[in-house]
C-alpha cells in the first residue's frame, strides 16, 4: 500500500504512473496533509508534488436542489408549498393542523 508519505519523494516518473485509483486511495492524506514530522521538511519538491496529486484528485459535481417556493398558510406561518395542509378553517403548516382541524 502506498503511502502519501512515500509519494512524496517520488521521482516526475513515478508519479506518473500512478493510477488514477490510487490518488483517489490517497485523498485524505492529499487534502490534510501537514509537514508536522521532523523527517518530513516542506521542500519545494514536495509541495509541488502535494499540488500535483490534488489536480488529479476527481472535482466534486455541485448538483442544483430544487426549492419549493414558500406560501403563507392562514395559520400565520410560511412554509414550503409542499408542506400546506387543508383544514376546515383554512390552510395550516404542520404544527397548526391539529389546532385547526377542530
Amino acid at each position: 500500500m502506498t503511502t502519501i508519505n512515500s509519494v512524496l519523494d517520488y521521482t516526475d516518473e513515478q508519479l506518473e504512473q500512478i493510477t488514477d485509483e490510487q490518488v483517489k486511495a490517497l485523498d485524505y492524506g492529499i487534502k490534510y496533509f501537514s509537514f508536522g514530522a521532523a523527517e518530513m521538511e516542506p521542500t519545494a519538491r514536495r509541495l509541488a508534488v502535494i499540488e500535483k496529486l490534488a489536480a488529479r484528485l476527481p472535482k466534486v459535481e455541485v448538483v442544483a436542489v430544487e426549492i419549493a417556493p414558500r406560501v403563507w398558510c392562514d395559520c400565520g406561518h410560511r412554509v414550503p408549498r409542499t408542506q400546506r395542509m387543508s383544514t376546515s378553517r383554512g390552510t395550516a403548516c404542520l404544527d397548526c393542523y391539529d389546532r385547526m382541524s377542530n
